[in-house]
């Protein structure tokens, strides 16, 4: 019985690289699949993942690169037999220019939008659905997307609370969750100036540089996951008089002030799970809100 190991590699779209295979392939012709092959006498899984990318599409990964996904069952007509096919993933920070098609008609990366209305092998039948959209799949992509920085602002009214913004579905990293307002930092910008910029930006409110008081001795991080890149962040907190009328949503469903009780309940960010409750039992937020 023929074993087969497959990869799936992802771009820091989300992105997903396919074959698609012409009239002359003996297993699935005319259908688009993933890279991959038959593993040889005496190969190991991984190994044989390795060597047939490169085959395929002339791109040498470093050991590591790939991790074994899942393994499905999946009958062959050529063979007549049902066989194992284990599929091995991988995130690259790749173009289809990078990427030489020396088996089939092309070799390119797929919006996974597109990917139900293609004609799958049986294999991509089998295994694209089920990474596609999963918690896996989106770690792929910040992990292909590469580390970041970026600055929040824990703003705090005369009452205590403190302005969240809660995300929407459309969000890139962590929708559906409540996270200070903030962003990742533009070239030569330092934690405080981006701070002052992205809550300028998403609410309207504009703070002095005097007015800020960093929340910790230094940068916070978080590590890749489904949520969000390896990430470097500051968090910047300060005290102000505005009010939830005056303060513009430009971003996200709601931006409004959180009682501290009620926000310890709320789905946070990653960076404001980091954050929020050391910061409500500190002797910063202490004076902020003296």
């Amino acid at each position: 019985m023929p074993t087969f190991a497959c990869v799936v590699l992802v771009d820091p779209r989300g992105w997903v690289l396919l074959q698609e295979r012409d009239e002359h392939a003996p297993i699935d012709p005319e259908c688009w699949g993933m890279c991959g092959g038959h593993v040889e006498p005496g190969e190991g899984l991984e190994e044989a993942a390795h060597r047939e990318l490169e085959e395929e599409t002339g791109l040498r990964l470093d050991p590591g690169a790939l991790r074994h996904h899942a393994t499905y069952d999946v009958f062959h007509e050529h063979y007549g037999s049902v066989d194992p096919v284990h599929v091995y993933v991988g995130a690259v920070d790749l173009t289809d220019a990078d990427v030489e098609c020396h088996e089939g008609r092309r070799i390119v990366f797929v919006d996974p939008a597109t990917v139900p209305r293609l004609r799958l092998t049986h294999s991509a039948a089998a295994a694209l659905p089920d990474l596609l959209g999963s918690e896996a799949h989106r770690e792929l992509r910040w992990r292909a997307h590469g580390p970041t920085t970026y600055a929040c602002v824990a703003l705090v009214d005369g009452r205590g609370r403190v302005l969240l913004q809660e995300r929407d579905e459309h969000a890139p990293v962590a929708p559906e969750t409540w996270s200070f307002p903030g962003g990742g930092l533009e070239p030569g910008e330092s934690y405080a100036d981006a701070a002052r910029r992205e809550l300028a930006e998403e609410t309207g409110v504009e703070l002095a540089l005097d007015d800020l008081r960093r929340v910790g001795a230094g940068p916070h991080a978080v590590a890749v996951s489904a949520e969000g890149p390896e990430a470097s962040f500051e968090v910047w907190a300060a005290r102000t008089d505005v009010t939830d009328d005056e303060v513009e949503c430009r971003e996200g469903r709601q931006m409004v002030f959180v009682d501290p009780d009620h926000a310890r309940t709320l789905p946070l960010s990653r960076a404001t799970a980091v954050v929020l409750p050391g910061f409500l039992t500190s002797d910063l937020y202490r004076e902020l809100t003296a």
